[in-house]
């Protein structure tokens, strides 16, 4: 006999005894053959299963509530706009908190970074490990040519567009990657770090992730549903060339992750990763950091920077 459960899973099965345990993304099933079983009996069970999730894909829980006053401390010390705003009297801090209440609801599924400590590096530095070098796509210098693809999320959802006719020549990181489950979540964990970027360089950061597979179809590509609601900075699609690429681009199909950041639609440096990038790339981050024009110290109190992410749309909002 065979039974279907209608419920979408996130985490691998758990044994206890001869009970077999699955967590949906909305309850948790205790399987065992012969009889129902006791959930009790395999609470300690459960927890763990729970406890060894990643974070970001738990479940919501209660709401925690949120101190608005630190949250408006550490805004008034990381934005210098803000605080000379306030100091001059143009804003209150009921103001400042109530914009970032209003604010709030639009971030809860963005979440914050965890993850390993950030570093940045000198670009020009890296290496993948490989003798000779391994190269893969356009290098440095060269300018980038327009590739077709498809739009997985976001507004433009089901287009074809270009992405490099969309990054209009501002700092910019293409991605070209299989559809794997490392490098699926590794958009999850540089995307907090990259909207940070994003939100405080003055031109802005385009991020391009576009996916090299033979079936285009979203349900086949993503390997989890939190995939289509991945932080809006990056735009995902998959190339019109399939599994290989745009073919003026010349990538190469032995690297896992191929990673191009570019500024006025010209390569400014290039990695070619054996591996899919999980959590952002010391290099990379100097790379962009070049990119938008700024040190790295500055990147990173930009990266650091645990306030509301967009004092400047803040700005905009209260001089109205």
């Amino acid at each position: 006999a065979s039974n279907k459960l209608d419920a979408s899973f996130i985490a691998s099965a758990a044994v206890a005894g001869s009970s077999l345990i699955l967590r949906s993304k909305t309850h948790l099933y205790c399987v065992e053959e012969g009889h129902e079983g006791n959930i009790e009996q395999n609470k300690s069970s459960m927890t763990r299963l729970i406890a060894e999730q990643p974070k970001e894909l738990k479940g919501k829980g209660p709401e925690k509530s949120v101190d608005w006053n630190a949250r408006y401390e550490r805004l008034i010390r990381s934005s210098p706009e803000i605080k000379a705003k306030v100091d001059n009297g143009g804003a209150t801090k009921a103001d400042v908190i109530a914009w970032m209440k209003s604010q709030g609801g639009k971030q809860k599924s963005k979440g914050k970074y965890r993850g390993p400590k950030i570093e940045i590096k000198r670009p020009s530095d890296f290496s993948n490990g490989q003798r000779p070098p391994i190269f893969s796509g356009p290098q440095a210098g060269e300018r980038l040519l327009p590739f077709q693809a498809t739009v997985l999320n976001g507004s433009d959802k089901g287009k074809s567009v270009d992405p490099v006719a969309q990054a209009k020549g501002i700092p910019a990181v293409f991605i070209f990657q299989d559809d794997s489950v490392v490098g699926q979540k590794g958009l999850l964990f540089n995307g907090k770090v990259w909207s940070k970027i994003a939100a405080r360089s003055s031109e802005g950061l385009f991020v391009s992730a576009t996916f090299l597979v033979d079936d285009p179809t979203p349900s086949k590509v993503f390997k989890y549903d939190f995939m289509e609601s991945i932080d809006d900075i990056i735009q995902m699609s998959v190339s019109s060339d399939r599994r290989d690429g745009p073919g003026a681009y010349g990538l190469n199909r032995n690297v896992g992750m191929t990673v191009i950041v570019a500024r006025d639609g010209k390569v400014i440096h290039n990695f070619a990763m054996t591996q899919p990038m999980l959590y952002p790339n010391p290099y990379v981050l100097g790379a962009i950091a070049e990119a938008v024009g700024v040190e790295s110290e500055t990147l990173m109190n930009w990266i650091e920077d645990d306030g509301n992410k967009k004092p400047n749309a803040m700005m905009q909002e209260m001089n109205k």
